[in-house]
């Protein structure tokens, strides 16, 4: 649990708030509300929340779930994921949700988006120092002349490390077999490169129809892909050199001890096939490093690789970025390509957006970003989109979240008194003896009757209640219900004073009278006709039913999942 104290003044007034921005809170975040009344909680996660399949293999799935609920206000990175709560709470909890509200045990939770942002101060702090300038000269010459791509990760199982390097391995194939002399594989060579410009080709078809990408990035890809294979004097991509910045991440856990042997491993053998005398095309280190030392990384990198399996926002992709300041000297544009599965990919729309398990999509994206800062573009064509992004990620910075939320949470804690459920009183018998009061004469009463199951399954009638309105001489009482004929007869043929209105006027009982039609002449050969249809749709709806009546097919839908069909 991650508490900050700076968040609960408590010296502002009667109403304090607490912010909660760890997953590790998920069952505790309603104590403090529970506690204190005026306590106002908002609860952050910075991680991604599971859908309903994955979270319900929990046997404490619905305890987690309720208490988050415990908060006033709940934050996610994206709307998918406050989906997939709210489609929890559905499950889980019983409640129904409105987009954004949940209203239950008679109070309101809020849910919203705030993407959280880079820490771009500490940055940019870090880019005026001399020990950054100095690192970052150093690796403009350590590289001159190369392709840099850079990753940044926790070695950590969810990172999509052996996915990356199958993804390396096949764009270091596909640039070495560049290579290859005419006069030895001519023929292999233009092969490969059509099936290269086949695929590039699909992927910018694929920014298109599943809409990654600006309109400027697609047309920046585009304008490449129909100048990179004319062009002679094209980018040798045999010159890429990445960049692991492996930190270290629970070493003493099995399962990370495991992923740390394998990419150790993967990364030797790549080294290993593709390395000569005077070029390694990986540059691993396997340990932290300082802000200058990273920003001087982000600065020099000509694309950035992000292709966890899943992440709640990443923010290595937008410390890269962030780092992009075209006034310092020796700083060069940059693309990133980024996973689908990651938070950022809602925001960088000029990220080149792959799925992190497409092995082929990967190496391209990589073939297509370096062409984009470091081939055939004119300078101002390379600057264009990193600019473009670095302006949105200075923008909604982690300054700028952190005040979004606190803002939030004081809305919802001004809307507290405005909201919410009345409770539900018992009217009181001087009430009713007001009403009959008021006027001289015979009263009548219209009671539109529902009832529920109780839990012996009988229905739930409250039978002393209309043995009293049966014995008052003067007052009329009309029951009105959807239930037919014979559920009302059942239930209150013995009242013979009241008027019985069944299946919402269909059918109508006078007092001392027998059940009739209100209106005879009412044609039903409709029923015939819709049956089929209704009986089709309760095939296609688990838990849906229908409840043939004499005027009407109800179509009954308690039991399905309220997401159904959406």
């Amino acid at each position: 649990m991650d508490l900050d104290p700076r968040s609960a003044h408590a010296g502002t007034g009667p109403q304090k708030k607490v912010s909660f921005s760890e997953e590790t809170s998920s069952m505790v975040s309603k104590s403090p509300s529970d506690g204190i009344g005026k306590l106002k909680v908002a609860f952050f996660l910075h991680t991604p929340f599971p859908s309903f399949e994955m979270i319900n293999v929990l046997p404490n799935c619905t305890e987690i779930v309720e208490g988050i609920l415990g908060a006033d206000l709940i934050g996610f990175h994206t709307y998918s994921f406050l989906r997939h709560y709210r489609s929890c709470v559905i499950r889980l909890c019983g409640f129904t949700p409105e987009m954004d509200t949940i209203d239950h045990m008679g109070r309101r939770t809020k849910l919203s988006v705030f993407p959280i942002g880079a820490n771009c101060q500490d940055i940019s702090q870090a880019m005026q120092t001399d020990e950054f300038a100095e690192k970052l000269r150093e690796l403009t010459n350590e590289f001159k002349g190369k392709n840099v791509v850079l990753s940044v990760e926790r070695l950590d199982y969810t990172k999509g490390m052996p996915q990356k390097l199958d993804a390396i391995e096949l764009y270091l194939e596909e640039a070495h077999a560049q290579q290859k002399s005419a006069a030895e594989a001519q023929e292999e060579d233009d092969e490969a490169g059509q099936v290269r410009s086949n695929r590039l080709e699909g992927l910018q078809k694929k920014f298109k129809e599943r809409r990654h990408g600006s309109s400027a990035l697609r047309t920046s890809v585009k304008h490449w892909i129909r100048q990179a294979w004319a062009s002679e004097d094209q980018l040798d991509h045999a010159k890429t050199v990445f960049v692991f910045v492996a930190i270290p991440s629970r070493q003493k856990v099995e399962e990370y001890k495991n992923i740390k042997d394998e990419v150790h491993r993967r990364i030797t053998d790549v080294s290993g096939r593709f390395s000569t005398g005077t070029y390694s095309p990986i540059k691993y280190l396997f340990h932290t490093v300082d802000l200058n030392e990273l920003a001087a990384l982000y600065a020099r990198a000509d694309c950035c690789l992000v292709t966890p399996l899943i992440d709640g926002m990443n923010l290595v992709a937008k410390e890269f970025i962030a780092a992009k300041d075209r006034s310092l000297a020796n700083v060069v544009p940059g693309t990133i390509v980024l996973s689908e599965n990651a938070g950022a990919a809602q925001e960088l729309f000029d990220a080149l957006v792959v799925n992190p398990y497409d092995v082929d999509a990967v190496a391209d994206a990589i073939h297509t970003g370096l062409e984009l800062t470091r081939g055939s573009l004119d300078k101002e064509a390379r600057w264009e989109i990193t600019e473009r992004m670095r302006t949105s990620v200075l923008q909604n910075d982690a300054v700028a979240w952190a005040r979004g939320l606190l803002q939030e949470l004081q809305i919802v804690s001004s809307l507290a008194g405005s909201v919410g459920y009345a409770p539900a009183i018992k009217m009181l018998d001087f009430l009713a003896a007001c009403f009959f009061e008021s006027a001289m004469g015979t009263k009548a009463l219209f009671i539109d009757f529902d009832v529920a199951l109780q839990d012996d399954g009988q229905w739930s009638v409250p039978k002393p209640l209309f043995h009293r309105l049966a014995a008052r001489n003067d007052l009329k009482v009309y029951i009105l219900s959807a239930f037919g004929k014979d559920f009302m007869e059942e239930h209150f043929g013995e009242y013979n004073a009241f008027t019985l209105i069944a299946e919402n006027g269909f059918h109508v009982r006078n007092p001392e009278a027998l059940w009739q039609r209100a209106r005879p002449s009412t044609a039903m050969e409709w029923m015939e006709k819709v049956k089929p249809v209704m009986e089709l749709f309760v095939r296609c709806t688990p838990g849906a039913k229908i409840d043939v009546r004499a005027s009407s097919v109800a179509w009954h839908y308690k039991d399905c999942d309220e997401e159904y069909g959406l």
